[in-house]
């Protein structure tokens, strides 16, 4: 499942919450169930509440961006749910806090200092008559922290695979 700040008013969290699901679909896997919360969201109690009810709850959770992850990680925990015993909690951003926090967070780390001077530069090059292109991909990188880890084994499930195994680039 999907735990996503506003897809309207973000290009950001739209275009992650496309690319997960893309690349979900274009390995097999069903749609992921997406969850839309407002950016200023601090209890994430009824949100986990909804999507942990139930036999199919999800025993994965991509939030678009770090401090998401970090308020869902801490309801889930009030609800008594261990993470990533029970379910695992994946940020993006790679912020610093995310290393702080216990379990540490698992995140896709983006790459913030080339992505300022990247933007420098395309200013630069606009207010010197230069055209910019209008997007730039740069790299970035998996950081497995203790909030990932093998979903619950069931009778039903085979082996179960970790994101190395699957040709998932990690640190």
């Amino acid at each position: 499942a999907v735990v996503a700040g506003s897809l309207t008013g973000s290009d950001r969290s739209r275009a992650r919450w496309l690319g997960f699901s893309n690349e979900l679909q274009g390995r097999g896997c069903p749609p992921p169930v997406k969850v839309e919360i407002p950016f200023d969201m601090t209890d994430l109690g009824a949100t986990v509440d909804d999507l942990m009810a139930g036999a199919d709850a999800p025993t994965g959770l991509f939030c678009s961006n770090d401090l998401i992850a970090m308020r869902t990680i801490a309801a889930l925990r009030a609800r008594g749910l261990s993470v990533p015993g029970h379910v695992s909690v994946l940020g993006f951003d790679g912020i610093a806090a995310g290393r702080l926090v216990d379990p540490s967070l698992g995140t896709v780390s983006q790459p913030s200092r080339t992505m300022g001077e990247t933007a420098a530069a395309l200013v630069l090059k606009q207010l010197a008559g230069g055209v910019a292109e209008p997007f730039t991909i740069l790299p970035h990188r998996l950081v497995e922290g203790g909030s990932v880890g093998p979903p619950p084994r069931t009778d039903q499930q085979g082996p179960t695979t970790t994101p190395t195994e699957i040709g998932v680039p990690s640190t």
